[in-house]
């Protein structure tokens, strides 16, 4: 470089405006050395961190030729007021308000420096909103006053005028969650709406008299952002409405912005108003008549909108896009102010216009026309809802009920019903599917927003069958035939399928058994009379899929349930990607709901055979024909769906030895391997036979998963030689690791080694969880597996030590609970220190070990207390150290583990009566380490974790919880109680650590943590997030949402519940095979 950088940081001698523009210009010319890029940007970020920097600003915007110079001079002058315009004089902050304001007026008046200095106008923009938010209104009352007065002759200062109102309105009103106090943002919402009058005057001037066009956009963009929350009088009582209806929205060139301001308007909530809001969707509609044309309900027009759509331009998209949200919004807010005899005409257009829009092939689109539809379909079917009859098979006629409105909505309702069919989203249940390439293909992967999508759809169909299940059925038959005639396609047939399946139990069992029998019936006729290997895979999908949602109806009709069952093992040989994956996890849905058909005899076969015999029975006896064609996870699944029925048995004899079948096919390979071992143990070492103990093993887990404590006797079969054959694998490993070193961990066969280890651990830890008879683990589990598994754990290489032990370690505890506190000293002797020395270097390695061991802290500390207490002083300081590297963790789950064990801890201490000396001991440490955590970047997602560690904290201080003195007198002299140290203590931590605040500022924020911590916890957590705010060390933008993440989490997991009892209530609403409706034991009781 020509140039010395270095002089710019010499504060005693005059400004270089010159150096500073070349170096700017060098900056970002993109021809720098990256070591000539490192020194400019080390030399900008002084220059940025030095408390005069800001002073050198009025020379660089005044005298600087370069762009870039000026955005960085209003960066410095931004940094400034941020962090640091309480410190300034009064004068010194009139000053640099004046300077600001003199600059815009001189740049945004002259449309020619306005041209060139674009961006440098917006970021002083930016700039002066900055000042607002620290002095208006308190210390500059009359700034609305003033911008207005200086907008009205001339327009050029007027367009950037309302620019800068608009960003005042978004900072207020938008995005000052998180940035502001909370006093702060009612003070400024309550001056800005009292002080709103010229500033609607200003709009309405310009939209009545302007003539240029980019004034009048950006009063509209602005108006945008004002409609939101002006006084509803400055919409309904002036010309606004009037305006954008009939001269903007006709507009092409303002036609989105209209719109969308409709659209907020749409949206506002209020009494009284019906006929305003009458009569502005009647005038709406007016203008969308000789925009789009209406189809009038004619089936041959429906298509209009969704065939021009992909070849229109992207304002026309934008436009359809934008009347979408407009009557979803206004329907979903005020529907009733139109449902009238005076409205008919233009709510059923309204609606019509919906119906074509969502038939437009455009995902978010769709979105927005179905979130209407779900809620209208909900609104319609709550006015006269099915009783649910307490059955829990719903075996009770289901009966709509003709109301007015559904009367009205019947022609809607039809088409949308065809709406719902011809665009039903993928089930999570369907493997196999068009993948809109014209090619079927299997899917891997869970497609998470389809699936909300699809849960959606089903809900708005299920209302809709509830409110005319024979116009549903009659529309799904129709479009069935049109398959099995001339029409067949993949997507046609799938989502007619899928639509079909989705309406399980919506309709009465008579009802169901005749639609089901036909639809299976034509099914089964399109798959003889289909050709192609893709063709009968879809179709095959497809008949899974569809009986598998109706196990009611396999329940009460058996023969059909047997024909069912042995159509899925023809399937299982199908080699069509997909179809075997579909064929067995079907099987496991119905065997988990018709599990009791299989373990007892039919009647019809009793009455047919002279020795009738349980349908398990059969299949066991078949089972190595069954899954001849199946891979590995396949015959597993297999196994578990078999272990479901036999798992429903009443004779637990029966049960054992139906499971000693079930399992003679594994227990037969796995004896074949044990004596092969015992005769050579290095067939241990082959890769084939670790591929088959892994298999055998995860059978096992799999069938343990179905019978719970029914396994016991299987897993006493194979117990001490799986212990054995780990035992085996471990020394293999701990030698291989102590010649070769670490780098063996990647070998595939030590791979394969540990593969078994963690399969048998997994083994194990499943039948701790589901055991029932904590006597039996203790004594026939625990004392070989421990022997075993926790000197190899400690004595292992890092890399070689499996995650899997101290999740088995935790799940232990966690079953047993105070039974294994004599263990716990072996356990932590085991695994504690060696794994946190694995853990402690930095945050990131072996993360599995981190979750499970921070598991394993909580669930001694939930349920063996004792044994921690009972632990030597630096042991249990350990324990309090590794709990707070938890908290720390950036990774969510650890953190949030830390933060909880840490207040279960404390809970414990409490209850223990050991309180005075634990806190004593690590109170101010803690409370440091908390802090430190909350007011770093790293760990807003546990705020709420961390505030209530601090109001516990803070409380038994001011309560008198703690009577032990936290000060050393030697050093606190003339204090004589825990609320005054705590009051001095934070005040001068907090003072250090945050320079930028003022002592009044950090003596506020002392006094109200002591006031507001035995009081409601809402209060105490607005007043942290105040302080976050005022501390400055959260950055703009989405991520200071992360303060409010587990306000959030708790209010949607609250909503779900509530909402999951409603559709409960609800006949077929709850799919058959949804994790939310409940345990088996019930529909066991009833078959």
């Amino acid at each position: 470089m020509a140039f010395d950088p270095s002089r710019l940081l010499n504060f005693e001698q005059p400004f270089d405006v010159a150096l500073f523009d070349q170096m700017s210009n060098a900056l970002s010319s993109g021809r720098l050395t990256q070591q000539e890029m490192a020194s400019l940007n080390q030399v900008f970020q002084e220059f940025l961190n030095h408390p005069q920097s800001w002073t050198r600003v009025d020379t660089i915007l005044t005298h600087a030729q370069t762009v870039h110079a000026k955005h960085f001079a209003l960066g410095v002058l931004s940094d400034l007021i941020t962090h640091r315009w309480n410190l300034l004089p009064k004068d010194q902050q009139k000053a640099i308000r004046e300077f600001v304001v003199d600059n815009i007026i001189k740049l945004s008046g002259n449309e020619q420096l306005k041209a060139q200095q674009g961006t440098v106008l917006r970021k002083m923009n930016a700039v002066l909103c900055n000042i607002l938010v620290q002095e208006w209104p308190h210390n500059w009352p009359t700034f609305i006053e003033e911008i207005v007065g200086a907008s009205k002759n001339n327009e050029s200062i007027c367009e950037n005028s309302i620019e800068i109102l608009k960003f005042m309105s978004e900072n207020i009103f938008d995005f000052s969650r998180g940035h502001m106090t909370n006093r702060k943002i009612q003070e400024m919402k309550g001056a800005l709406t009292q002080q709103f009058f010229p500033v609607y005057q200003l709009c309405e001037l310009v939209m009545t008299s302007s003539m240029k066009p980019t004034l009048l956009t950006q009063t509209l963009d602005a108006l945008l952002r004002f409609l939101t929350w002006v006084p509803l009088g400055y919409i309904f009582e002036t010309q606004v409405v009037n305006l954008l209806v009939t001269k903007f929205l006709p507009t092409p060139s303002f036609r989105k912005l209209a719109m969308q301001c409709l659209i907020e308007v749409a949206t506002l909530e209020t009494e009284g108003r019906d006929a305003a809001f009458a009569s502005l969707f009647t005038m709406v509609m007016q203008q969308l008549y000789g925009i789009i044309p209406s189809c009038q309900g004619d089936r041959n027009l429906l298509n209009n909108i969704a065939q021009v759509y992909p070849t229109s331009d992207a304002s026309d998209q934008a436009f359809i896009q934008n009347t979408a949200n407009f009557l979803t919004a206004f329907f979903h807010k005020h529907l009733n102010a139109i449902e009238n005899p005076e409205c008919e005409r233009a709510l059923i257009d309204g609606h019509m216009y919906l119906i074509q829009i969502s038939l437009v092939r455009d995902t978010e689109l769709f979105k927005t026309c179905l979130e209407y539809w779900h809620s209208f379909a909900a609104g319609l079917y709550h006015e006269a809802p099915v009783q649910a009859t307490g059955n829990i098979l719903n075996l009770g006629p289901i009966q709509p009920t003709a109301t007015p409105r559904r009367n009205v909505y019947a022609n809607v309702l039809s088409f949308l019903r065809g709406v719902m069919i011809t665009r039903m989203a993928k089930p999570e249940e369907i493997l196999i599917a068009d993948n809109g390439l014209g090619e079927i293909i299997r899917y891997h992967m869970k497609e998470t927003d389809n699936l909300v999508t699809y849960k959606t759809m089903k809900e708005t169909l299920v209302f809709l069958t509830h409110l005319d299940y024979d116009d549903t059925i009659s529309i799904m038959l129709q479009k069935l035939e049109a398959q099995t005639m001339n029409e067949f396609s993949w997507n046609g047939l799938n989502t007619l399928c899928w639509a079909i399946g989705s309406i399980s139990g919506a309709v009465s069992v008579e009802a169901e058994k005749r639609f089901l029998v036909t639809v299976v019936r034509d099914l089964l006729s399109l798959c003889e009379a289909k050709q192609g290997k893709d063709n009968k895979a879809v179709i095959a999908s497809n008949i899974m899929y569809v009986v598998g949602q109706y196990p009611r109806f396999l329940k009460m009709h058996w023969r059909f349930l047997k024909t069912v069952i042995n159509k899925l093992f023809e399937f299982m040989h199908e080699l069509h990607p997909g179809v075997q994956d579909m064929a067995t996890d079907t099987f496991l849905k119905i065997a988990k709901k018709c599990r009791r058909k299989f373990v007892t005899v039919a009647e019809e076969d009793a009455r047919q055979s002279a020795n009738p015999r349980p349908f398990v029975e059969d299949i066991i006896d078949q089972i190595g024909d069954h899954i001849m064609h199946l891979d590995d996870g396949q015959i597993q699944t297999f196994y578990q769906a078999v272990a479901e029925t036999i798992a429903s048995h009443n004779n637990p004899a029966m049960k054992e030895a139906l499971t000693d079948r079930l399992m003679a096919l594994p227990n037969a390979t796995w004896a074949m391997i044990v004596q092969q071992a015992t005769q050579n143990i290095g067939v241990l070492q082959n890769p084939d036979m670790m591929r088959k103990i892994i298999t055998i093993l995860r059978t096992n887990e799999r069938v343990c998963t179905a019978l719970h404590h029914a396994f016991t006797r299987q897993l006493g079969n194979i117990y001490m030689d799986m212990l054995h054959v780990y035992k085996v694998y471990s020394e293999e490993i701990s030698n291989t690791f102590a010649q070769q070193g670490p780098g063996v961990a990647k070998y595939t066969t030590i791979k394969q080694m540990r593969s078994v280890k963690g399969e048998t651990i997994k083994l194990i830890e499943t039948y701790v969880e589901k055991a029932n008879h904590i006597p039996a683990i203790l004594n026939d589990i625990l004392p070989p597996l421990l022997q075993l598994v926790l000197p190899d754990y400690r004595n292992g290489h890092p890399e070689a030590r499996d995650h899997e032990v101290l999740s088995l370690l935790a799940g232990i505890v966690d079953k047993c609970k105070e039974q294994v506190v004599p263990l716990i000293p072996q356990m932590f002797d085991a695994v504690f220190e060696c794994t946190l020395q694995m853990i402690t270097s930095d945050f990131q390695v072996f993360p599995d070990h981190r979750v499970h061991f921070f598991r394993f802290i909580r669930a001694v500390v939930n349920n063996c207390f004792p044994a921690l207490i009972a632990l030597q002083p630096q042991h249990f300081k350990l324990v309090v150290d590794s709990i707070v590297w938890g908290l720390k963790h950036q990774m969510r789950n650890v953190s949030e583990m830390g933060l909880n064990t840490l207040y279960e801890l404390f809970e414990h201490v409490e209850k223990a009566n050991v309180a005075n000396q634990f806190y004593q001991a690590y109170y101010l440490p803690l409370l440091t380490d908390i802090l430190a955590a909350m007011t770093d970047t790293f760990h807003k997602s546990g705020f709420a974790l961390q505030v209530r560690l601090l109001q516990h904290m803070f409380s038994v201080v001011v309560s008198g919880t703690l009577t032990a003195p936290l000060w050393d007198s030697s050093r606190h002299a003339g204090i004589s109680d825990n609320v005054t140290f705590m009051q001095q203590y934070l005040a001068h931590t907090l003072g250090e650590a945050f320079p930028n605040l003022t002592a009044h500022q950090v003596q506020q924020f002392v006094i109200g943590v002591m006031q507001l911590c035995l009081k409601d916890a809402a209060q105490f957590k607005e007043h942290m997030r105040d302080f976050l705010v005022q501390i400055q060390e959260f950055g703009s933008g989405d991520a200071n949402e992360q303060l409010f993440v587990l306000d959030n989490e708790a209010t949607q997991a609250a909503r779900a519940q509530n909402e999951t009892q409603s559709l409960l209530q609800i006949p077929g609403m709850i799919g058959p095979h949804d994790s939310r409706r409940g345990n088996t034991l019930q529909e066991d009781m009833a078959d």
